[in-house]
């Protein structure tokens, strides 16, 4: 683990060995177990996991609720500004097709923590690789989430340099 606050954690290997820290977040060869979602919960904020959960759980009070009212999202080339529009947004788009994200890896520094998860749910994978994994990077605010960026793996997201 690094100075500085900046912590990230990968998927162990079957001895139980945790890989070193690689900030470019590699492809995944495995899917994650329930070792992962239990180390995922030494997250500093809880904020993340509570989303990953009511997403799984079709929990979409409670997932509107962790965005702060003013908060933002980044899908593609689309912005989603305020706590009503992303609500309508989750609501056709993750709880509809009933998404299930898995963590796969992530990493934090300061207010943004990346989460590599894979999807599941009811959509049509014809053409999508297997599994679908996704970037999800949460920039936290004192009082919930203030941005969330989806993005496929690989792909730029805006925001900070270096993370």
């Amino acid at each position: 683990m690094s100075s500085g606050g900046d912590r990230h954690h990968v998927r162990p290997r079957p001895s139980d060995v945790t890989m070193p820290r690689n900030r470019s977040l590699p492809g995944p060869t495995v899917m994650p177990d329930a070792p992962l979602m239990s180390r995922l919960s030494n997250l500093a904020t809880p904020l993340v996991l509570d989303w990953i959960e009511a997403v799984n759980e079709d929990d979409f009070d409670s997932f509107r609720q962790l965005f702060t009212e003013g908060a933002e999202v980044v899908r593609g080339d689309r912005l989603i500004h305020g706590r009503p529009s992303i609500g309508a947004w989750a609501a056709h788009e993750i709880f509809a097709i009933r998404l299930r994200f898995t963590p796969i890896d992530w990493q934090e520094a300061g207010a943004e923590v990346a989460v590599r998860v894979a999807v599941a749910g009811d959509f049509d994978p014809t053409g999508l690789p297997d599994p679908v994994v996704i970037l999800l990077r949460f920039t936290l605010a004192a009082d919930g989430i203030g941005r969330l960026v989806v993005a496929p793996v690989g792909a730029p997201i805006p925001g900070p340099a270096g993370f």
